[in-house]
């Protein structure tokens, strides 16, 4: 990596390291792109095409063949417990070669004290984060709960609450693949049980999709500039990409990026721009690619500390940047 002291005289170097993720827009008529004497990706103002976007397009996968019991892994419980709540929840890991889909309601049978094995009702829907239906790729995990009280108001069942004490040896629990798991009953105090269907975790709202490999959404991004700047200047900094991924990642269309400093106490400067990428073509596997840029900074008439914000102007909304000190 190139000495940031010979980069246009970047003085003390900060760097940040963030996951960078960028949006697709369509390209510009703006002048070809240039190497710098530094071997960086030289600065041009061109300004982003107006149909730069910042929303978000969710793809749903069609749904996959269903699990199998020669599929599924079933792990061992792990119990929770929150307000008299208990909660105990298997992991399913999908142990085949391709992605099968997870989905339906387990069946419970308790094993009495006498041996015999008979059916048992349960609520559908638990007091705890409930699985959704969904795929489940080679080696991912899902998961199912059983929900039940540790508060018993009394006996038979249908007394008081419903809450009633369990006197079950074990419990038997058959996945809607067939397969079936055994545990303790002594885990669950009271009645009634509760049952969540088998599948994967349910989406936070608002969340994006991780980025896949071999995308620009997968790229790393760090900044260098430096420590301090003298008002009335322009701040000179670098951004690097890099590529960590084993797949190559195509930089066209370029993404826009917006840059901006503010002054204390009520000074800003805000421009929105392209990346100069469109002579890279792509970025390698295992290899980054620095771009130049440049910002104008105010005047001051004592030392100020601003605060410095390189973002790129997509969904994820990616960030660089921090504090600097602005010197009169």
């Amino acid at each position: 990596m190139l000495d940031l002291a010979t980069v246009r005289k970047l003085g003390v170097g900060v760097t940040l390291a963030v996951t960078l993720s960028l949006a697709a827009c369509s390209g510009s008529s703006a002048p070809p792109v240039h190497h710098s004497p530094t071997g960086l990706i030289a600065w041009t103002s061109t300004p982003p095409p107006p149909t730069t976007s910042t929303t978000t397009t969710t793809t749903t996968l069609a749904p996959a063949p269903l699990c199998t019991k020669a599929d599924l892994r079933i792990g061992p419980p792990f119990i929770g417990a929150a307000t008299g709540h208990i909660g105990v929840s298997f992991r399913l890991t999908n142990i085949g070669k391709t992605t099968c889909r997870l989905q339906g309601y387990p069946v419970l049978w308790g094993l009495t004290q006498a041996g015999k094995l008979v059916p048992l009702s349960a609520q559908h829907g638990t007091f705890f984060i409930d699985a959704v239906p969904g795929n489940l790729s080679p080696k991912a995990a899902g998961y199912f709960v059983i929900g039940s009280s540790n508060f018993c108001l009394g006996e038979p069942p249908g007394s008081v609450g419903g809450l009633y004490p369990l006197h079950y040896r074990k419990l038997v629990i058959y996945l809607p693949d067939g397969a079936s798991v055994v545990t303790g009953a002594k885990i669950f105090d009271c009645g009634p049980l509760e049952v969540s269907q088998v599948g994967v975790q349910p989406p936070i709202p608002g969340q994006l999709p991780a980025p896949q490999p071999g995308t620009v959404s997968f790229l790393d991004v760090r900044v260098a500039y430096p420590a301090h700047i003298t008002g009335g200047s322009v701040l000179d900094y670098v951004v690097y990409l890099s590529n960590r991924g084993s797949r190559a990642v195509a930089l066209r269309p370029c993404p826009a990026y917006t840059e901006s400093l503010g002054i204390p106490p009520r000074t800003a400067v805000r421009r929105l721009y392209e990346l100069n990428c469109r002579a890279v073509g792509q970025i390698d596997p295992h290899h980054s690619i620095g771009f130049e840029m440049e910002i104008p900074v105010p005047k001051v008439s004592k030392l100020v500390e601003a605060k410095f914000i390189w973002l790129l102007d997509t969904s994820y909304q990616q960030a660089g940047g921090g504090l600097l000190n602005v010197y009169p």
